[in-house]
Formats: structure tokens, sequence, C-alpha cells
């Protein structure tokens, strides 16, 4: 098939166009990558998500190509001498979804004779004390040899402890309700024998374990906390008993070795917005997530998937305490952030309402290459008014989608150059297969870009979006400029059936390099 182009370029902000929706049912995808608390990547690590396993590569990725769509899907992170790891997705139909994870290694094991019991001390303040012969096998039998303890603790406060968290900072009380919480901190004790094989409590044994308080939330914890257990097959915590402050942790009894926290339920208020993209389009399927500052950095919370409205939290989201909206802790100063598959929202510093109000935040608004507008990467914006010449080396992107004239779209991607001197700019558009670019040119004034330059170039093959990338040095007054992209598309290639009148919508924005 023999594609026309006629462009034309325009002054505006915009970003991201979308594509037809396939049929309900079609399968998702997963991919994302495994690294440690370091954020170095780990290969080996058995990945399951359901019925679905995949083993992580050198470079940490892994990917579920066909999931089928589904409300909850746990998906687990597994390998020897690493603490299990756990994220929880929601798969649309015919959505790619990134679902990166942190490991955190085991601290080094330390030698118990389970015949006597004995006690662990970690530097963190964490412990396990265990009784005399209160071990036992896979298969339940007492089991009286060396021990191998390996106790690791986490911070809920640091972004290593957050990243590690398994599950949601949410989990299932003793009266059944699922509610949002502040974890004061969470261990792993996983007990081995000398071959690497599990251990566990035998029935009707207990042991003692110490659950060290972040250093920031010690003077305001609690003197009493609920304990709560995590579990890999649902995905949840769960709430276990409680525990009593001893000196800068809490102490409790556990009838079993697993993932261990010490979380309360808070007082809530809500949240609710809308992400969209840089066309004040909604974006399906992101994933928008609330991080407590002030006066406790300990906890998260948001939306896994928005609706078809780029709505938080999603009208059709299966989780009740989010009825009211996504829950924050009230009176919280907090932040919160979209990502999704065309990139990630600014992030925004906003403070929580009073219990049980909504705070409406508005439009958070994510680009293919980045926040909307154009971003520095020096962590500097440049203006969206074009008041202000910006120098140096930027990277720009043009992106196009086509309102569907053609029954089965396909994509393009090509290279461009852009050239600016003084006022004047020009771009060059080369598109694989075709020995000759297509090229325009324009001129930078004071208030922005202005371009215009109609042409016709040729290329085989069918087109569905057009993405370039282009280059250039100049004084740069506007952080975007955009507009429509119109051709004829000739069937068959021949002139023969009646041209079509297609339109894309372009755009163009720029980060610095």
């Amino acid at each position: 098939m023999k594609t026309k182009f006629s462009t034309v370029l325009v002054l505006a902000l915009v970003l991201q166009g979308c594509k037809a929706n396939k049929a309900d049912t079609s399968p998702g995808t997963i991919g994302g990558k495994v690294r440690d608390v370091n954020g170095t990547p780990v290969g080996g690590v058995i990945v399951k998500a359901g019925a679905l396993s995949a083993t992580s590569m050198t470079d940490g990725s892994y990917v579920f190509a066909a999931v089928p769509p589904q409300d909850r899907l746990v998906i687990n992170y597994t390998k020897t001498g690493y603490v299990l790891t756990s994220r929880v997705v929601r798969v649309r139909p015919s959505t790619t979804i990134t679902v990166d994870a942190t490991i955190a290694a085991h601290q080094q094991p330390t030698d118990v004779d389970a015949a006597s019991g004995g006690r662990v001390d970690a530097t963190s303040g964490a412990m396990v004390e265990l009784p005399a012969n209160a071990l036992v096998d896979a298969q339940g039998k007492a089991y009286a040899g060396t021990a191998k303890v390996a106790l690791t603790a986490f911070d809920t406060t640091s972004e290593a402890g957050q990243k590690a968290f398994p599950g949601d900072f949410a989990g299932v009380a003793k009266s059944g309700e699922t509610i949002p919480l502040l974890s004061y901190g969470y261990i792993d004790v996983t007990v081995t024998d000398d071959a690497g094989a599990t251990l566990q409590l035998a029935a009707g044994k207990s042991a003692t374990i110490v659950i060290p308080i972040p250093a920031s939330l010690r003077a305001d914890a609690p003197t009493t906390m609920p304990l709560w257990y995590f579990d890999p097959q649902d995905g949840q915590w769960h709430e276990e008993g409680s525990g009593t402050r001893v000196g800068d942790g809490y102490q409790y009894t556990i009838g079993h070795f697993s993932l261990w926290n010490s979380d309360v339920g808070y007082d809530r208020s809500y949240v609710v917005g809308r992400v969209v993209d840089c066309r004040n389009r909604p974006v399906f399927g992101a994933t928008v997530i609330c991080k407590g500052i002030s006066p406790r950095n300990c906890w998260t919370s948001g939306e896994r998937s928005t609706d078809r409205q780029g709505r938080f939290p999603a009208d059709d989201d299966p989780w009740g305490f989010k009825a009211a909206g996504v829950a924050v802790d009230a009176d919280s100063t907090f932040s919160i952030q979209a990502i999704s598959a065309l990139g990630s929202s600014v992030p925004k510093v906003l403070t929580a309402r009073p219990v049980g109000q909504v705070l409406e935040v508005g439009d958070l608004c994510v680009c293919e290459s980045g926040p909307c507008g154009a971003t520095t990467n020096d962590g500097g914006t440049p203006p969206v008014d074009g008041s202000t010449p910006l120098s140096g080396n930027y990277t720009f992107r043009i992106h196009s989608v086509v309102d569907s004239c053609d029954p089965n779209p396909g994509e393009l991607s090509g290279a461009a150059d852009v050239v600016i001197t003084g006022d004047k700019l020009s771009l060059r558009l080369q598109f694989p297969g075709e020995p000759q670019p297509m090229a325009f040119s324009g001129s930078v004034g004071a208030s922005g870009w202005s371009a215009a330059r109609s042409f016709e170039e040729s290329y085989d093959g069918c087109l569905d979006s057009v993405t370039v990338q282009l280059s250039g040095t100049s004084d740069i007054r506007a952080n975007s400029f955009a507009g429509d992209f119109h051709y004829r598309e000739i069937i068959n290639g021949d002139g023969c059936a009646s041209p079509q009148d297609c339109k894309a919508d372009g755009q163009v924005l720029f980060t610095r390099k």
C-alpha cells in the first residue's frame, strides 16, 4: 500500500495518542525487572503469577506475554538466599503493565541447635528466640540438627524497605475488613536445615520475635501494636495477635515462621482525581501511588488501574475501602504520582483532608517522554509561556496517531534531525526503507515555535502511528509544539480506489539530554 503524507505543524501543548481498543477479552501483558535493594538487577528469580511462571534474566527482566484479564493477580518473586516479595496487579484487557520488584537478600544465617533452642539477635534490633525441640521439616517430622536462622529486618520509612514490602500497605483485620495500614517495621524469619530445606514450628509450639521500630517513629509509637503475617497465596497481610513495646521494638509470640509486620490502621480521608495525557484525554489502566511524608512516612496507597475515564479510584475497583476515594492518612502531608506506559506524572505534594473528607486532586498528566510539558534531566523545568530562553542540547519527540483510517492499523517509527539556526528551524523525517527524508522548515519566535509547510511524500506500508526522534541545539523558548498530520491513503498503492482523507494528531516536546 502506498501512503501519501501532507503535513502541517502548528503550536500547541499536547502529547500521546491512543489506538483503537481491542476486544475486552483479549489478554494483557506483564513485564518488568527484578532488582536488589541497591538497584542491581537480579537474575534467576522465580516469578510466579497464578499458573504462569518465568525466571528473570541476567538483567533482571521477565515477561508474561498473555495474561487473562483479572481484577487481582498476585505475583510472587522468590530466589534462594532472598526474602520473598510480592506484587498485586490488575490486568486489563489488551493492556501492558510494567511491574518492577525489589528483592532483598537474607541476612547471614545464624546456627541454632534445634534440640536445645536458642536466640538470634540482629544488629537492627530484631530478635527471634526458638524453644527446644520445636522444629519440624516439610513432612512434619521432628528436626533435631543444626538450624540456620536468617533474620532480616526492614525499615518501612526507608525507600528500600518500602520497595521490598510485599503486597500492599493494607491487610485483612480480624473483623474481616480490609483496611489500609501504617507499618512500624517488618521482619522475615526463615529457618532451614543444613541442606537448605525449610523448617517450621511444630504444631503447638511458639517462638518469640521482636520487630524493631524505625527511628523516626519511636517518639510517637504506641505501647501495644497489632501483628500481621503475609500470605503469599492471596497476597495479603492478615492480622494475628498483638504485642507490646519493649524498648525500641515490639515483642510478639508467633506460631509459624513468615514475614511479620507491626501494623495499625489509620484515620482515613480520601483523594480522587483523573489521569490524563497531554491532550487532556483520559489514560486507561494507569497506576496511582500515594506515599506518606509527614508526620508518618510508613505507608503507601493508590489505584492499580484507572478506568476508561482515567479516574481514581476506578469506578469498577474491587476494593471496598476505596469507595469514597483512594485512602490516605488524614491531615497528613503526602505525595501522589501517576505511572503508565506513557510515562510518569510529576509528583505532587499535598495535604490530606480531615477524617472522612475527600480531596479532589485534579488531573495527573503523563506523557510518552516524561511528565507533561518538557522537563530537563538536570532537575529544571522549562517555562511554559516561552518567556525565558533555554540553551543546551535537547532531544525531541513527535508522536502521532491516525484516527481509525486503516482497518488493520500498524506502527511506523523512524529517525529525524532538527537544526535551529537563529530563528530558523528545519526538520527532516526519515522513515525505515525510504531513501529520502521528508523535510520542512519554519521559524522560532519569541512566544514559541511557529512552523507551517505542507509536503507530500510516499511510504510503502500501513500507517497507524509515527514516532520520530529529533535533536538539536538552540535558544528554545517554548516547551512543545504540535499540529495535525494529514495524509491521503491510496488503496492497494495503485490509485485505482478512491483516496481516503485521514488525520493524525502529531506532537513534539523535548527533554534536555
